[in-house]
Parts: C-alpha cells; sequence; structure tokens
C-alpha cells in the first residue's frame, strides 16, 4: 500500500543529502509528487497520535503509530496535506483517506507533494520536518512499505 496513487518522481528522495549554510543535512523521507488535492491514504491500521496544521511545512502534519504484517509498531509521518478531520487518538483503517495534498510554494513555483517518513519506534519524532542530522530510526518508505506492510 502507498500513501498516495500517483508519484510522477521529480522530488526529493529518503537519504538525499541536502546542504543549509554550513550544516548538511539528509531527507527522512519520501517526497510523492503528485497533484494538488490528492488523496492521502493511511497505509495500514492505526493510531493518530499527532495532529497540527505547520505554517512552515506548509500544511497540515500528521502522525500515526501503524502496526505491520510482524507486529512492530512505526510511525508513519504525512505532511503538506489539507483538509485534515483527525484528532490525536483516532483510529484509522488501511486505505482510510486521511487528508489531500496541500499547495506546497517555493518561490513562484507550487510544487505539491506529500512528504511521507517513516519513523521505527512508537513515539513521535523529534523531526526538523523532513530534514534530519542522521537517519537513526527512520527507514526507506519505498522498501519498508513493500517488504514490511
Amino acid at each position: 500500500m502507498q500513501p498516495v496513487l500517483i508519484d510522477r518522481g521529480r522530488y526529493r528522495k529518503y537519504g538525499k543529502l541536502y546542504k543549509r549554510g554550513n550544516k548538511k543535512l539528509i531527507h527522512c523521507g519520501h517526497d510523492y509528487d503528485c497533484p494538488y488535492e490528492s488523496n492521502v491514504f493511511a497505509v495500514t491500521f492505526g493510531t493518530v497520535i499527532y495532529s497540527e496544521y505547520n505554517k512552515s511545512f506548509q500544511g497540515h502534519v500528521v502522525m500515526i503509530n501503524h502496526q505491520n504484517k510482524n507486529e512492530n509498531g512505526f510511525v508513519a509521518i504525512y505532511g503538506h496535506l489539507k483538509d485534515v478531520d483527525l484528532e490525536v487518538g483516532d483510529v484509522v483503517q488501511t486505505n482510510q483517506i486521511i487528508g489531500r495534498i496541500n499547495h506546497y510554494k517555493v518561490g513562484n513555483d507550487d510544487l505539491p507533494h506529500l512528504h511521507f517518513a517513516i519513523w521505527r519506534d512508537n513515539n513521535i519524532p523529534n523531526i526538523a520536518w523532513g530534514y534530519v542530522d542522521n537517519l537513526d530510526n527512520y527507514v526507506n518508505p519505498i522498501f519498508y512499505l513493500e517488504e514490511l506492510c
């Protein structure tokens, strides 16, 4: 199961290095390049542990504590959403629509996408909204979903 139906593949991938000033950062998720207002789906059964609008993230961020087929917990981070009607404690089902893709602007360019990351722990990760110093506890979401969900 993937969180969106379309990925045109133009945006940032998991593990890509970026330099901001003197600091090297790593992209902790996969950016699914999909049209504005595309539906975003829960990748499997889980419980919402975070649901907030974040101005710097240009949209809503939802974190869901999911279970994989080996019954190990992981948190999926869904970012740049709109039309989210989920609160902490809500239970979601596999394939349930959890929101839609919001606008994401860089300068004059509108680059709608879903930032999707997987954190191999049951706790809320302390992330810098997509960029981290290291990938400890993060996994490539594309491969993780194919293998374990």
